[in-house]
């Protein structure tokens, strides 16, 4: 039986990670995008997802001084140009990805960044303990998140007679794959639910139209995408490395009632299942049914751990925590879920009982509560006199909250 996650544990490998990315970006000045963008974004989220679990204020303290410490690093701070956009942006570049050693900030690496800061804005905005410990902070934040992603305003188009949208690479000169537009996708939706700007919500609702919209199902009867939605839609599906993250997207637009529906839950958590697990400790390196022997990569983009952020999707088919937990238990190669940091999202979700500050009750109940809406998202915080726990539930699109606790019923906040 695999062990549980442990909070302690997590928190020192998220600081190991996070070091490690820094060290990174101060050695190579031109290439801070690239580590701030892949080597930081996933510690940085999994501190929210960790927050989530335990109510540890502690992931949420390393998550912002992590945020403080890459600000002065910005683009337009250091007055750095980027040879495609003439401009210094508000966001940090990179000389890896334009050719010709040019560098450029592109969206890739806003969203990437910006998610996790959208995140850690709107938890505390939604908890008066952390309003009053972080608001200022998360005011500031909130300001930065917001310009990086403004940046491409006019990079992102809508397709005429449709309610479709999607970020245009001038850096390229074609539209950017779903995967270098998910995390900016998530922030979108974040940064509507926090500010209620209506342009964030068309970008964020239009982005994930533009995405279903591209889906297809393939021969096994499972819904698939394609790394580029059109060009090779119906030919190819996603490399799960690449899936992983374009997941992510769908689900959170899910969580916020964004297009995408429950049975479009299901039947990506059905794609996991049927086309990239195979049976026997096997798994295929594609989303659709065509199989590519997973052992081919298991060196590549992470390995076998870039399958675990399916992990998210468990709650649609709870046999996908099954066949993860097998997989990183019995195959020694893999070395664990924190051998590297593809694993460290998964290893917060994980985290399945509230290990609370010290000074706060650390038992977990069954409070008895079922929401059918799926567009309301519950969260559970502590109150100030640490005997029972609140429940509020929010409405992303209405920013209604309702209270209640396990003895109370529901009243309007």
């Amino acid at each position: 039986m695999a062990a549980d996650s442990n909070a302690d544990v997590l928190y020192e490998s998220l600081q190991i990670e996070i070091d490690r990315a820094l060290k990174y970006a101060d050695k190579d000045e031109l290439n801070r995008g690239r580590y701030y963008g892949w080597g930081l974004s996933i510690p940085n989220q999994a501190c929210v997802i960790a927050y989530e679990a335990t109510s540890q204020v502690r992931f949420l303290e390393l998550l912002s001084q992590t945020i403080e410490t890459i600000l002065p690093y910005r683009d337009s701070e250091l007055g750095r140009v980027d040879d495609v956009r003439k401009r210094a942006m508000h966001s940090w570049g990179t000389n890896r990805y334009a050719g010709e050693g040019r560098y450029t900030a592109d969206i890739t690496v806003a969203g990437r960044i910006s998610y996790p800061i959208a995140s850690f804005c709107q938890l505390v905005r939604n908890d008066t303990r952390l309003e009053e410990r972080f608001g200022r902070q998360a005011e500031r934040f909130l300001q930065v998140a917001r310009r990086c992603i403004d940046e491409y305003d006019d990079e992102f188009h809508t397709i005429e007679g449709t309610d479709q949208g999607y970020y245009y690479s001038v850096t390229h000169d074609e539209v950017e794959p779903i995967n270098h537009m998910a995390w900016a996708g998530n922030a979108l939706i974040l940064l509507h639910n926090i500010t209620g700007e209506e342009k964030y919500g068309r970008m964020a609702r239009q982005l994930a139209a533009y995405f279903r919209a591209g889906m297809w199902i393939d021969k096994s009867g499972n819904l698939v995408w394609s790394y580029r939605l059109y060009r090779l839609r119906g030919k190819k599906g996603e490399y799960v490395w690449k899936a992983r993250t374009s997941s992510e997207f769908a689900l959170l637009a899910h969580r916020y009632g964004v297009v995408f529906t429950q049975r479009d839950m299901v039947a990506i958590a059905d794609t996991f299942l049927n086309n990239i697990y195979r049976g026997n400790g096997r798994f295929s390196a594609r989303i659709d049914c065509v199989y590519i022997d997973m052992e081919k990569y298991k060196d590549h983009r992470g390995g076998y751990l870039c399958l675990t952020p399916f992990l998210a999707f468990d709650g649609f088919r709870p046999q996908i925590r099954e066949v993860l937990e097998e997989m990183v238990s019995t195959r020694m190669d893999i070395g664990g879920w924190l051998r590297r940091s593809h694993g460290l999202i998964a290893y917060a979700h994980r985290l399945n009982r509230i290990e609370s500050d010290p000074a706060v009750d650390t038992s977990r109940q069954d409070i008895g509560l079922r929401i059918e809406d799926a567009r309301w998202m519950l969260t559970v915080s502590p109150p100030s006199n640490h005997r029972e726990r609140p429940i509020r539930i929010r409405d992303p699109n209405s920013r209604t909250h309702l209270r209640c606790t396990r003895t109370t019923p529901i009243v309007a906040d």
